[in-house]
C-alpha cells in the first residue's frame, strides 16, 4: 500500500473489483444507504460520487505515477498562497 493510499485509509468509500467500481461493504456510508433504502422501501438506488480524482480511476497511484491536480484546484492553491504571503508582511 502506497504512502497516499495508507493516509487515505478509511476515507475512501468505493473500490474497485473485477472492473467494476461499488461502494465498500465495511464503510459507513453502505450501512446508512441500506437503512435508507429499508425506511424507504425501494430496492435500489443512484450513489453519485461528483468530485473523484481522476488518478484513482486511471490506478496511476497503484502504478507510482505522480497525481497532478486539476488546473482549478492549482489556482486556487497559487492564490491562497499569494493572501497568505499579503498578509504576513502586511503583519510585520
Amino acid at each position: 500500500m502506497t504512502e497516499i493510499i495508507g493516509k487515505m485509509k478509511g476515507k475512501i468509500c468505493l473500490e474497485a473489483k473485477n472492473g467494476v467500481v461499488k461502494l465498500k461493504r465495511t464503510h459507513r456510508y453502505y450501512y446508512q444507504i441500506q437503512g435508507q433504502l429499508n425506511i424507504a422501501r425501494k430496492q435500489k438506488c443512484y450513489f453519485i460520487v461528483t468530485c473523484i480524482a481522476p488518478e484513482m480511476i486511471r490506478k496511476n497511484i497503484e502504478k507510482r505515477i505522480k497525481c497532478v491536480d486539476p488546473l482549478h484546484i492549482v489556482e486556487a492553491i497559487r492564490k491562497f498562497e499569494e493572501k497568505k504571503q499579503k498578509f504576513k508582511k502586511a503583519a510585520i
